[in-house]
Formats: structure tokens, sequence, C-alpha cells
């Protein structure tokens, strides 16, 4: 019981004051961080995803494989990624 009135004590008495903390915290440099992590997830997958593609195409280049070893090749290094 005391649990859960101290729940509602704060989900219903500190929203206003939640609110001012939550502006307080945006102009802090810090908070940055946070706003900006998915912007920061994004562009780290794009440049793995590119240099990926980058590496896979030079070693096909190198090797001067046809359709066929190259269709073989694909699901290898899948399989390969997925183990590491």
């Amino acid at each position: 019981m005391l649990v859960s009135s101290s729940v509602i004590n704060l989900s219903y008495d500190s929203v206003a004051e939640n609110i001012i903390t939550i502006f307080a915290w945006t102009k802090r440099w810090s908070f940055m961080v946070i706003t900006n992590a998915t912007v920061s997830v994004d562009s780290f997958f794009v440049l793995s995803g590119l240099l990926t593609c980058y590496l896979f195409l030079k070693e096909l280049d190198k090797k001067h494989m046809g359709v066929v070893r190259f269709l073989t090749t694909v699901p290898i290094m899948w399989l390969h990624r997925y183990i590491r």
C-alpha cells in the first residue's frame, strides 16, 4: 500500500515539476548526447554498411568472380558474420 501511494503521489503531484525539470535538462550540453543518440546510431549503421559493401566489392574485383561464384560467396559471408 505504501508503494502504490508513493507511485500515485509521484505521478500526479509532480507533473508540473517534471516538465520544468525536463525543460531545464534540454538546456544542458549533456542532454544533447541523449537526444542525438538516434542520429549517432543511424550514422554508425550507414557507415558500417558502406564499409562492408566496399570491402566486399573490392574482394570480388580482386578475385574476378563470376555470377555463380558470387552467389555462393554471399551466403558464406552471411554465415561468417552470423557466427562472429
